[in-house]
């Protein structure tokens, strides 16, 4: 397993993240089954006002849909989409 991340930081306060993930092979706490690895890749990014009161976050994970299995025959939920914003007081 590993994880190897890019991230860009602009001046004007955005950020953006490239991240590819590997999953090996895996058995299952279950059954003791095998469990196929795969490549996932995540894309994130984010942006923060000057006086940096508002925040907004945003992220698609699993960005091609890769089907993962969390136990044997049972794949993930697929590519999640995020969205956050966040203001300070």
């Amino acid at each position: 397993n590993g994880r190897l991340a890019f991230t860009y930081v602009d001046p004007r306060r955005f950020t953006l993240t490239l991240a590819e993930t590997y999953l090996g092979d895996r058995l299952s706490s279950e059954s003791g089954l095998s469990l196929d690895d795969a490549f996932v890749t995540d894309v994130s990014g984010s942006w923060e006002s000057e006086n940096r009161r508002i925040r907004i976050d945003a992220g698609v994970y699993n960005l091609f849909d890769e089907a993962i299995e969390v136990a044997p025959l049972v794949p993930t939920a697929g590519r999640l989409i995020t969205a956050s914003v966040k203001a300070r007081f």
